[in-house]
């Protein structure tokens, strides 16, 4: 668990500590724009990667079961969830008219 919030804490450092600091500006001043986005993108993989590695190591602890008459209820409310995502991904944002 240790390792869970300390993969958290590095991917929310390096995201709020770097990206929008003058840190950033120091960094980019020294090894170039390039360099920088080489860095930063390795940093950020690696902080997925432990994220993910931590998280499957994390304990389980269940505070409650899933009641057997949930599950029916919970496939018949995903699916107008589902269709509503679907048809706002695909249909135009209103207040996006002739900004081209």
């Amino acid at each position: 668990m240790v390792s869970l919030v300390l993969a958290a804490l590095f991917f929310i450092a390096i995201h709020l500590g770097v990206a929008g600091t003058r840190l950033r500006d120091r960094v980019i001043a020294a090894v170039g724009e390039r360099g920088y986005l080489v860095g930063f993108s390795i940093a950020s993989i690696l902080g997925l990667v432990w994220l993910v590695q931590a998280y499957g190591d994390a304990p389980y602890d269940g505070l409650w079961g899933m009641l057997g008459w949930w599950k029916p209820v919970a496939d018949l409310v995903m699916l107008p969830a589902v269709l509503l995502f679907v048809i706002g991904l695909i249909t135009p944002n209103p207040t996006s008219v002739a900004q081209e």
